[in-house]
């Protein structure tokens, strides 16, 4: 039996052709199984999953609510602006990169980024004054 865990949708989905078929957009289970199969599926699933939360690697940095500039430890500049939708995050690598999520910001960035600095226009006058 095989399973993945995605991370962005926070769904577990299960692999295994002759048990179970996941068909169509809506992903309905057709499960060809007995009862006494389900119930250890379903206790092995549930000790699956507890072992996942206690290995992930870092728990996840709370999303920026104020809009404007950031500066993670890193050193990368990050732009969150509510009103520009559909894109709501830009971080500025080599060329800009935008996103309308905050999960897909944090997954994308290395822990070492994190806590975020927030920035304000008079901290940019300061730098370039130097």
């Amino acid at each position: 039996m095989d399973f993945r865990y995605d991370f962005y949708e926070d769904e577990l989905e299960i692999f295994d052709s002759k048990d179970i078929a996941i068909e169509g957009e809506d992903r309905t289970l057709h499960v060809s199984m007995k009862p006494d199969e389900i119930k250890a599926l379903r206790d092995y699933l549930d000790t699956e999953l507890e072992r996942y939360q206690a290995t992930r690697s870092r728990p996840e940095e709370p999303e920026p609510i104020e809009d404007g500039f950031y500066v993670t430890q890193d050193g990368i500049l990050i732009h969150r602006d509510s009103a520009n939708q559909p894109c709501e995050y830009t971080v500025y690598t080599d060329s800009p990169t935008y996103y309308s999520d905050w999960r897909l910001v944090y997954a994308d960035l290395k822990p070492s980024a994190f806590p975020l600095t927030h920035v304000t226009v008079e901290d940019f006058r300061k730098l370039v004054k130097k």
